[in-house]
């Protein structure tokens, strides 16, 4: 596992990330609550839980899909982002990149679409205002052990529940927690358009990756392999 915490001017960082919230419904988002998804889907729903338990209150989790057969990644990515409505608490996007804290939001549900295909979760980030014109952002990589995802058309998997803990200037850590697919599945059926049921794998899957250092300096890990133990 690989971390990194960073502290930023809030107008570069904070437009990007804003923008990439603003994508739902997209590669880069969460499906939207009127979304058709059946079990004729070419691609399958993905659904899990987040305790929030974290002053970074913008969580984004980043999926990268592999080759099962060689472990190989591709550059193919997915990220599960917050709603905005679910991050402000309720304050307008001026306060909110200020660094006035919005109430502590507790837990949430990610729903996203992946295509067919071998995935693992890749890097968990957080990013919040501090005041001032300055935003934090903390980025953990799981290479040291991540869960594996087989996704298939027209699936729609219950991946879990996780809590999610850091402060700003440490490290952010993302711990399992105890399922409850019931409370999901509630949460599912507000979704109009979705006509499956959520199912749980038999056994979760875990596994590792190797990073390679970026040529541009990047200090985030760059997948290369899985290795499933």
């Amino acid at each position: 596992m690989t971390s990194r915490v960073h502290r930023n001017a809030a107008i570069a960082i904070g437009a990007a990330f804003m923008t990439a919230l603003t994508l739902g419904g997209c590669a880069d988002g969460q499906i939207k609550q009127d979304a058709t998804f059946t079990g004729s889907s070419p691609a399958s729903l993905l659904m899990f839980g987040v305790d929030l338990q974290s002053q970074y209150k913008a969580p984004d989790f980043i999926f990268r899909r592999y080759d099962e057969r060689t472990g190989r990644v591709d550059s193919e990515t997915y990220r599960a982002t917050p709603r905005l409505h679910q991050i402000t608490g309720g304050q307008t996007l001026a306060q909110y990149l200020s660094g006035r804290d919005p109430p502590l939001i507790g837990h949430l549900y990610f729903t996203i679409t992946l295509p067919p295909g071998d995935w693992f979760l890749w890097r968990v980030r957080g990013i919040h205002g501090e005041g001032g014109g300055w935003m934090q952002s903390a980025a953990t990589t799981l290479s040291d052990g991540t869960i594996l995802i087989r996704s298939t058309p027209g699936a729609a998997l219950y991946l879990g529940e996780f809590v999610l803990k850091g402060k700003y200037g440490e490290n952010i850590t993302l711990t399992p927690a105890p399922a409850n697919l019931a409370a999901a599945q509630a949460e599912l059926d507000t979704f109009s358009g979705v006509k499956v049921k959520l199912g749980e794998e038999e056994e979760r899957r875990v596994g590792t990756f190797n990073c390679l250092q970026s040529r541009l300096g990047r200090r985030e890990c760059e997948p290369t392999k899985i290795v499933v133990p």
